[in-house]
């Protein structure tokens, strides 16, 4: 089984290459001569409008009908706000082994606002909102609060409290400076999709001094 994720992205030359794959049942590796045959089941995935692509000529007519055999339609997140909850404390549990925490779960007032946002990232955006919660989170804490939520989730009153969306202890400086830099380079490494060369240009570094305060915080690329 193959997994293709946001199809529609795809490269029209791509787009051949593949159609002709699944008609021939065969491929050609690369640099080989010889060609060795298939037998794959395709899934196919999307966020954008692929017949909308089709009329826009950006996607191929032929390869959507052949990959549209059984369609099945995910309405949004915002359009499903009861599997919020249920998504976000799978996530919590499936990323707090990664950063070696033992949250139990979210502050309701958390989850509240959580709930009310309209997450135009889907469920890509809730599990890295998760992850940026467990990362942030002090070693002690057991139920996420809404303190730890980014600037357009959070509600306007701990945007006014706090210049960080992270609490730590009134006096420890160094803290404040390393949790400081741990939530913008974990923001701009989300942001990039972990690419260490893009992060490092939105931050003004180098990707050496990324590199480094990745290992510092302990700051992994999701697998």
């Amino acid at each position: 089984t193959l997994f293709l994720d946001e199809i529609a992205n795809m490269p029209l030359e791509i787009q051949s290459k593949l159609l002709r794959a699944i008609q021939e049942e065969e491929i050609r590796p690369l640099g080989s001569t010889k060609t060795r045959k298939i037998d794959v089941r395709i899934i196919a995935a999307g966020s954008a409008d692929i017949k909308a692509k089709v009329e826009a000529g950006e996607f191929r007519e032929d390869l959507y009908y052949r990959l549209n055999v059984i369609s099945v339609h995910l309405p949004p997140l915002r359009e499903r706000r009861n599997d919020i909850p249920l998504l976000a404390q799978h996530f919590l549990g499936k990323l707090c082994p990664r950063h070696g925490k033992s949250i139990k779960g979210f502050l309701p007032e958390t989850m509240t606002y959580m709930e009310t946002y309209d997450w135009p990232g889907n469920v890509r955006e809730l599990e890295n909102v998760v992850e940026r919660m467990v990362v942030l989170a002090d070693e002690r804490t057991e139920y996420l609060p809404p303190e730890l939520l980014p600037p357009e989730i959070r509600p306007p009153i701990f945007a006014s409290k706090t210049a960080a969306p992270f609490t730590v202890e009134e006096g420890d400086i160094r803290s404040k400076k390393d949790a400081y830099e741990k939530a913008m380079l974990l923001e701009a490494l989300t942001r990039n999709r972990w690419n260490q060369s893009a992060a490092a240009r939105e931050l003004g570094c180098s990707e050496r001094t990324i590199r480094y305060k990745m290992k510092k915080f302990g700051l992994r690329k999701p697998s």
